[in-house]
């Protein structure tokens, strides 16, 4: 996809994420996390993650991290398993090193 078709269909994930999200965040179960959450994305999301990042830090008293994937896979690199959250955020779900982060947070036990 090319930047200006991602821009064109950004109203339509738009409506159907406001759509979707509050039956979503209904079913969870509180978030009680003993470390910082992290939030992790690339370009476009990783500016809407940065975005969101401040009011989260006011409900999450461990604070919230906003990283890009490879900074998330250096910090949990030497990483134990445990108790971890991490938010991944991308556009088409499809980048090598998001899919590895991942990975890497779901070998780690993490929610």
């Amino acid at each position: 996809m090319t930047v200006d078709e991602f821009i064109a269909e950004q109203p339509e994930v738009l409506e159907a994420i406001l759509a979707e999200v509050p039956g979503q965040l209904a079913q969870l179960e509180p978030i009680r996390p003993v470390r910082p959450i992290y939030l992790v994305g690339s370009g476009t999301s990783l500016n809407a993650l940065l975005a969101v990042e401040p009011l989260l830090s006011r409900l999450v008293p461990t604070g919230v991290r906003v990283r890009g994937p490879l900074a998330f896979l250096a910090e949990t690199a030497t990483a134990r398993k445990g108790k971890g959250f991490a938010v991944f955020l991308s556009q088409t779900g499809t980048s090598a090193t998001t899919v590895e982060a991942v990975a890497r947070a779901r070998s780690l036990g993490w929610r």
